[in-house]
């Protein structure tokens, strides 16, 4: 990935600006965590005050029980007055639907609707254990009303025998519609619910739909809520779908066996959370969106900005617009100042340029006297040479004598020729064997790649060369019409090899004695280039290899030297 200048300051804003949002996310993670708690004990003192309250209900339909069982008229088992009696009470506390008076048996004594129907309720469970347990007030558990199918809640105390009076039971039915009409006017929260059940787990009353829950049972998978051994909280799926935090209480822990419920809805509960999380949420995506436009803004104009003058300045330079300039003023920031040093660094290299031209003219001016020069005193010592020695040595001699001069100056003419501080390996070779390839220009063939070769390494190799092509004149391959040299080089492994090979020529036997040539190859070539000069005079031609080290011979800065 292209790590632009604007990218990265970006990143570094983003990373600035992380540590916000990480703040931002910690605390609302604190208060909605703070707001469930909170939740928990609310639905948890919601459903003991509710519980209280139904306590509370039962309690005085206890003591209307208990004020009933102790009037005279009752005692006396009158009916007619006893009725008469009971409806009085009865028009008095609403929550009650009906007020029967029971004998032991069962047998309907007297009502307050002054029904003279009469019931036997012997079977029911609530009416033995009220017979069992007198003066402890027995609960039922839902029931319909068996005379006017109404929902109620029985409720029953037994009455111990007195003397002559005969044992009864006083049993009242609490009205669940009047119940859920108390729960419908009681303030719940919204979404909220209450849910009041016997020990059985059917519900007796609920809120909100009443109709739809009411005289059904508890599903099984809350059942453990109802069987529970402590009031507690739970979060909970409720059978409207609605998700709620309940606070319950179950019937072992109520007085009266009765389970009791309260939910709180959580999605109502944390709407404000929610409301202030999506504000704040907002505000921080706007604040960092607008960070990101800002920093991306200001690196364009402030950072990218002055760096792409100077890139244009760097570019324009490279093309040859050598006056162009950034133009930037360090007094206004560290990139102008950068600016400035690189106008200043340019104009110093203009100069620096100006004056490597200057010297480089002269450089070449000297070169050309020097080569001029050097010209004349190699044919100045090649003319004394020749009127000192002629007649006094074998005319062989003195050709030898003018050849290896003559190589001698080929090697510093290229020297003086090559504008750079290397030179080829193939011009030298070329220039070195110039004169005896002239013989006939098919008979000697070059094999290597373009490598150029250190200024210390030239006049060594065409000395050794010349030397070669002499002998190969006089001995070898070019002595008769048929041989041919192959000259190859090649660099591999950090050495330099450049390998000399006649064939075709008359056949070789090695020589007696070690001649002059000979000796000058090894021992010049073994000093300037530390190289290792193996010459074999195999029947079919001479072989020499020169193994040089490329620190020797190659210079680094060709690309050539890598091939």
């Amino acid at each position: 990935m292209r790590m632009t200048l604007g990218l990265r300051l970006l990143l570094i804003t983003l990373a600035g600006i992380l540590p916000m949002l990480a703040i931002i996310v910690f605390n609302e993670h604190s208060v909605r965590q703070s707001r469930y708690l909170e939740i928990h004990q609310l639905a948890a003192a919601d459903a003991q005050q509710a519980a209280l309250e139904i306590e509370r209900l039962i309690t005085g339909a206890e003591n209307v029980l208990k004020t009933v069982s102790a009037a005279p008229l009752i005692e006396r088992l009158d009916a007619v007055r006893c009725a008469d009696y009971l409806s009085n009470i009865k028009g008095q506390i609403p929550e009650l639907f009906l007020i029967v008076v029971y004998d032991a048996n069962g047998k309907t004594i007297c009502r307050s609707d002054r029904s003279q129907v009469v019931t036997d309720i012997s079977d029911l469970t609530y009416f033995k254990t009220a017979v069992a347990s007198p003066g402890k007030l027995s609960v039922g558990t839902y029931t319909q009303s068996r005379t006017a199918e109404h929902p109620v809640l029985p409720l029953a105390l037994g009455i111990p025998a007195k003397e002559t009076k005969p044992a009864i039971v006083v049993a009242a039915a609490l009205d669940l519609d009047w119940l859920a009409g108390i729960l419908k006017h009681r303030e719940i929260a919204s979404n909220g619910s209450l849910t009041i059940a016997d020990a059985d787990g059917v519900i007796i009353a609920r809120e909100p739909f009443p109709d739809r829950f009411v005289g059904t049972a508890i599903p099984e998978n809350f059942m453990h809520l109802v069987r529970a051994t402590s009031s507690g909280t739970l979060e909970v799926v409720s059978q409207d779908g609605t998700r709620r935090i309940i606070g319950y209480v179950p019937a072992s822990v109520s007085p009266d066996g009765i389970y009791l419920s309260v939910g709180i809805s959580v999605d109502d509960a944390f709407a404000e959370i929610d409301r202030g999380s999506l504000r704040a949420a907002t505000i921080a995506i706007s604040a960092s969106a607008i960070a990101l436009l800002l920093a991306h803004w200001f690196s364009r104009k402030l950072v990218q900005g002055p760096v792409l003058k100077i890139q244009q300045s760097v570019s324009a330079r490279r093309k040859g617009q050598g006056t162009m300039r950034t133009g930037m003023d360090s007094r206004q920031g560290e990139l102008e100042a950068l600016g400035q040093e690189f106008d200043q660094f340019m104009d110093e290299l203009d100069r620096a340029n100006a004056d490597r031209l200057h010297a480089e003219e002269r450089r070449q001016l000297m070169t050309h006297e020097l080569s001029h020069r050097l010209k004349n005193v190699i044919a100045t010592i090649q003319s004394v040479a020749v009127q000192t020695f002629r007649g006094q040595t074998a005319p062989d001699v003195l050709t030898t004598f003018t050849q290896r001069l003559g190589s001698i100056a080929t090697a510093h003419h290229l020297l003086l020729r090559d504008t750079e501080s290397a030179s080829s390996i193939r011009a030298t070779v070329e220039a070195s064997i110039a004169t005896f390839a002239n013989l006939d220009n098919q008979r000697i063939r070059l094999e290597g790649p373009e490598i150029r070769i250190k200024p210390a390494s030239v006049q060594s190799l065409a000395m050794a060369l010349h030397e070669l092509a002499t002998n190969a004149v006089k001995y070898g391959a070019l002595s008769n019409d048929l041989g041919s040299i192959r000259i190859s080089w090649n660099v591999s492994d950090d050495i330099f090899r450049l390998e000399w090979r006649e064939v075709g020529g008359p056949l070789v036997t090695p020589p007696d004695h070690t001649g002059f040539g000979t000796k000058m190859i090894e021992r010049v070539l073994s000093m300037e280039l530390k190289a290792d000069v193996s010459l074999r005079y195999e029947p079919t031609g001479v072989v020499c290899v020169i193994l040089a080290p490329v620190s020797t011979t190659v210079d680094g800065t060709s690309e050539d030297s890598q091939t």
